[in-house]
């Protein structure tokens, strides 16, 4: 008999995107296991307004290397993402529960994702922060733009372990924030697992407000 599975909770929080500023897009976001964890697969949305995003977020960390995405990044993107999303995946969850699912597991699946999100015009939105010292990038960030929506939504973004404390998160962040204003969107929206902590003390902190939760349920056929 085919078992169904807990329900898993996830919650929204948005945040203003503020002011709309006009010019050419600017830069993205960033987001991870790391400083935080999150992602299409969690269900904690946020947006923000672009005055109230600055106050939360204030400026970029002197020193912090953060560059626009390139071809050559994604093989480690995709290796920070499986260390980042190890706890806070929901294939991880259902594998957990099922086991693996068309002779795939749940690292194949959440990195189809991180394809996703640097194939073709995508790839703008994409930002990593690159250590001045061993040139090897530790975290990176994706941002989406909806011109008729004005949402701008980041999938997904992770920063190494041992690259947390130093402000990296926040730096992102305020990328992301500044591209979403400068690409006209008036709100900034994330979503993570409510399995995750980190990501829900660390949204909160730089601007975004819950606006809901989410159930994910999974049947075995």
């Amino acid at each position: 008999m085919a078992r169904t599975a807990k329900p898993l909770e996830t919650t929204i929080s948005i945040k203003e995107a503020g002011p709309r500023s006009r010019g050419p897009a600017f830069s993205c976001l960033i987001l991870a296991g790391v400083e935080l964890a999150g992602s299409a697969d969690g269900v904690l949305l946020a947006s923000v307004h672009a005055d109230r995003k600055q106050e939360a977020v204030g400026p970029a960390i002197e020193g912090v290397m953060i560059r626009s995405y390139q071809p050559g990044d994604l093989p480690r993107l995709k290796e920070i993402t499986v260390i980042c999303f190890e706890g806070v995946a929901i294939d991880r969850n259902m594998e957990r529960l099922f086991g693996e699912i068309g002779d795939h597991d749940w690292r194949w699946r959440k990195l189809r994702h991180i394809d996703q999100d640097v194939a073709g015009a995508h790839a703008d939105g994409v930002w990593v922060y690159e250590d001045e010292t061993s040139h090897e990038v530790m975290g990176y960030i994706t941002c989406r733009v909806d011109q008729g929506s004005k949402v701008g939504w980041i999938p997904n973004m992770a920063v190494l372990p041992e690259a947390q404390g130093r402000g990296i998160g926040k730096s992102l962040m305020e990328k992301a924030f500044a591209h979403f204003r400068e690409s006209g969107m008036e709100v900034a929206k994330i979503e993570t697992l409510e399995q995750n902590p980190v990501g829900q003390v660390f949204y909160p902190g730089v601007g975004f407000e819950e606006v809901g939760r989410q159930i994910h349920y999974a049947k075995k056929l």
